[in-house]
């Protein structure tokens, strides 16, 4: 976007919106366009993007455009579609709620950087998924950088269709999943505590912990974009498969049945088993079991043996981890062009 709209605006500003000022931007005129490109997660837009979305002032009818991108993998000469889910519609709604004037729709096709799923793709597949989007995103940016708009499309009808059919499991992901999959990641021996992965956090999710060799430490609020993985120089940081069956089951346990039945026996299990009250204790203890669980992990994989263990049962342990073509970590800082 930033390649072509030069071609169409004298001033091109572009910027990473982590640890970003609103005042360097904002605010901005109704001759302006803001594009805002972003990742999905759990077929939604994670936490920290729309709550910059709710900070952005309101606006005087200035353009607008998101672009959440979606991950794609390569099968032989096809591309899959990525899936974005309501991402778009979230921000969109947001935006229009603060005067934007909304352009258009689109979601890109980006190698898919998930490696506790699936294992990662050579750097060949990269570049074909990257080249596709970006020959189909300059022709949907030329359209609206021309002042057109770009609405009507098969995309449009996908990701309509199947964000609705997903919006429960994007709540769910919102406020529960995205902390379970926090919980998984850990250093593994190669950690040789530099420390990238906590200064390199664009939430600041990732913390160094301990006086000695200090490792790095999850906090909940992590949205598992992998970046840390994807430039750890030792391949250090794994997504813990065999700790995730242990957290399953620990956070799965159904704590209110095991309290109503020490407190009143078979009478009070009736009565309250799957009832509001039953789900709330049930979902405090999940959020309570998921984060102390991994607090007490986090001391146990210290110890070299207990680290060998989960280390070799995890598949992260033999698959690759993505890392864009030809971007360094220095390109991923905060600086206008």
């Amino acid at each position: 976007m930033k390649e072509i709209a030069a071609d169409y605006a004298p001033i091109v500003i572009h910027k990473s919106i982590d640890g970003l000022d609103l005042k360097e931007v904002f605010p901005i005129g109704k001759s302006d366009l803001l594009a805002f490109y972003y990742p999905t997660h759990g077929f939604t837009a994670p936490w920290h993007i729309i709550k910059f979305a709710i900070k952005i002032p309101r606006s005087l009818g200035t353009s607008a455009v998101c672009i959440p991108t979606r991950a794609s993998v390569k099968f032989g000469n096809f591309i899959s579609p990525g899936l974005s889910g309501s991402a778009a519609f979230i921000i969109y709604l947001v935006l229009i709620l603060k005067s934007f004037a909304i352009k258009g729709f689109t979601a890109l096709d980006m190698p898919s950087n998930w490696f506790s799923l699936h294992p990662i793709q050579s750097v060949e597949s990269h570049k074909k998924v990257i080249a596709r989007a970006k020959r189909l995103h300059h022709s949907f940016a030329k359209i609206i950088l021309s002042g057109g708009r770009k609405w009507l499309s098969l995309n449009l009808i996908y990701e309509a269709f199947f964000g609705l059919a997903l919006f429960p499991i994007s709540i769910l992901y919102l406020f529960v999943g995205r902390i379970f999959l926090a919980k998984l990641f850990f250093a593994n021996k190669n950690c040789n505590s530099c420390g990238l992965c906590a200064e390199h956090c664009p939430i600041g999710a990732v913390k160094m912990v301990g006086k000695k060799n200090a490792k790095p430490y999850w906090s909940y609020n992590c949205e598992s974009c992998m970046r840390c993985a994807g430039f750890c120089p030792h391949n250090a940081i794994e997504a813990g498969h065999s700790w995730a069956a242990i957290l399953i089951y620990v956070a799965s346990i159904p704590i209110s049945f095991l309290v109503f039945s020490t407190i009143g026996g078979n009478l009070l299990i009736l009565d309250f088993q799957g009832t509001l009250l039953g789900t709330f204790i049930n979902t405090i203890y999940t959020y309570l079991s998921l984060i102390t669980s991994y607090a007490i992990y986090h001391y146990l994989i210290r110890i070299p043996l207990v680290n060998r263990i989960f280390s070799v049962t995890t598949f992260t342990h033999y698959w690759g981890r993505y890392k864009a073509p030809e971007v360094k970590i220095n390109h991923l800082s905060n600086k206008a062009d």
